[in-house]
C-alpha cells in the first residue's frame, strides 16, 4: 500500500552491511518500508512514515547510518508554507477566489420548453436578475421568487425546477396542457333521476346528496340537491335559524337497473334472431341443454342491450331460467346493470324572509 498524500513520510538513505537482514527485521516488527531501491550492496534508499522512523532508528542502532533526504506529506507542506509567507498568502488568495467564484452562476441550461423558445425563457430569467454572472439562489424564498416570475411571464407553465451542478444552473420547466374555457354556469339546479333504479353510489361535487344507498328512485326524484342548508354566522342579527344557500348541483350517481328479457327458442332450426319473442338455433354436437340455452341467451342479451340500454351500461349479474317444452324452450333472463343517471333541473327560488339566494345575497319582503 502506498502512503497517502496526507501521511507524513520521510525519504531516507540507509548505509551499512547486511541491509537485507535489517529489512527482514523491519517486516517482522511491522515497520512499513516502501519504494525500496538498492544503490549498492551496502546502500539503499526507501520511504518510511514519520511514525515508524524512530522505531527504525532504534532497530538499526549504530550498525547502520541513516540519513533523511526529504520529508513529504501535509504537515511538511504546511510547515514549508509557513517558512514561505508569500506562497502561503498566494495560496490563501487562490482559495478565496475559487470559493468566491463558486457563489456565482457560470452557465444556465434550460430544459423542457416546447411552446416557448429558449430565448423567451432566458429573457424572463434575466428580467428577474437570474443570468450568467449572477449570484446563485441561496435560499428557498429566492428560488420561489424566480419561479413565480416565470409563472407570471410564461402562461401555461405548470412546474419549474432549479438545480445546480457546481456553478452550472439547470432550469427545467413543464408546460401544462391548455384547458378549454368552461362556460360559467351559475343558475341553481338539482340533479334529478332520469331513470328508475336502486341507488348504489352518490358522489356530489357541488350540493348535497338527497338519497341513501339502496333507495329506489323514479324519474324526477331529486338525488343531489342544490339547496344547501346552513346557519348564519352573523350574530349581530341574532339566531336566524336554518338558512338555505342555492348552488348549481353536480356530481355522479350510479344505480342498479334490472331488466327482464323473455323469449322462446326453437331448437334444431336455422339460426335466426329476426323475431322479438322467438329465436331459432341449431344445437351443436355434444352441447348440453344448459350450454345451448346459455349460448343463445347471450346473443339475445347482447341484442337487447344494444337496442334498449346502450353501451355505457355495465352488466353486473345475469339470472337465467328456462322451461323445456315439446319443440320449444321458454326462457326468462334477469339482467342486473350498473348505470350512471342524473339530469339537471333548475330550482325555482321563491323569496322568503331571511332566505339567502344562490349567489349569497339576502332577500327580505
Amino acid at each position: 500500500m502506498r502512503f497517502a498524500f496526507t501521511v507524513h513520510r520521510r525519504k531516507i538513505r540507509v548505509e551499512g552491511f547486511g541491509l537485507h537482514r535489517l529489512i527482514t527485521e523491519c517486516i517482522a516488527k511491522g515497520i512499513v518500508l516502501q519504494n525500496i531501491r538498492f544503490i549498492s550492496d551496502i546502500e539503499a534508499v526507501m520511504s518510511i512514515s514519520a511514525e515508524d522512523y524512530p522505531r527504525l532508528k532504534k532497530l538499526a542502532k549504530s550498525k547502520y547510518r541513516i540519513t533523511v533526504s526529504s520529508e513529504e506529506g501535509w504537515l511538511p507542506f504546511i510547515h514549508g508554507l509557513k517558512m514561505r509567507k508569500a506562497a502561503l498568502l498566494g495560496l490563501s488568495l487562490f482559495l478565496i477566489i475559487i470559493y468566491y467564484q463558486s457563489l456565482f452562476v457560470s452557465e444556465i441550461r434550460i430544459y423542457g420548453y416546447e411552446h416557448f423558445t429558449e430565448e423567451e425563457v432566458r429573457t424572463a430569467l434575466s428580467d428577474i436578475g437570474f443570468e450568467v454572472g449572477s449570484r446563485k439562489l441561496s435560499t428557498k424564498d429566492e428560488a420561489n421568487e424566480v419561479k413565480l416570475h416565470l409563472f407570471r411571464e410564461l402562461p401555461g407553465i405548470s412546474w419549474v425546477g432549479i438545480t445546480y451542478k457546481g456553478t452550472l444552473a439547470e432550469v427545467t420547466i413543464v408546460e401544462g396542457e391548455e384547458n378549454p374555457k368552461k362556460e360559467t354556469v351559475d343558475a341553481p339546479c338539482d340533479i334529478v333521476a332520469d331513470r328508475e333504479g336502486y341507488i348504489v353510489e352518490v358522489i356530489p361535487r357541488e350540493g348535497i346528496r338527497a338519497v341513501e344507498d339502496g333507495e329506489y328512485v323514479v324519474p324526477g326524484d331529486v338525488i343531489i340537491s342544490g339547496a344547501v342548508p346552513y346557519k348564519s354566522t352573523n350574530y349581530a342579527k341574532g339566531d336566524q335559524g336554518e338558512l338555505t344557500r342555492y348552488v348549481h348541483a353536480s356530481g355522479t350517481v350510479k344505480v342498479h337497473i334490472p331488466y327482464y328479457v323473455e323469449f322462446s327458442i326453437l331448437p334444431n332450426v336455422v339460426d335466426s334472431l329476426s323475431g322479438n319473442d322467438i329465436v331459432s338455433a341449431a344445437v351443436y354436437d355434444g352441447e348440453s341443454e344448459y350450454d345451448f340455452v346459455k349460448r343463445v341467451s347471450d346473443r339475445k342479451i347482447r341484442q337487447f342491450m344494444k337496442e334498449n340500454v346502450g353501451s355505457k351500461a355495465q352488466i353486473t349479474n345475469k339470472d337465467l331460467n328456462f322451461n323445456v317444452k315439446e319443440n320449444i324452450i321458454e326462457v326468462r333472463v334477469l339482467i342486473e346493470t350498473l348505470q350512471e343517471i342524473g339530469i339537471e333541473r333548475e330550482i325555482e327560488i321563491q323569496t322568503e324572509i331571511n332566505q339567502e339566494t344562490f349567489d349569497g345575497s339576502e332577500q327580505s319582503i
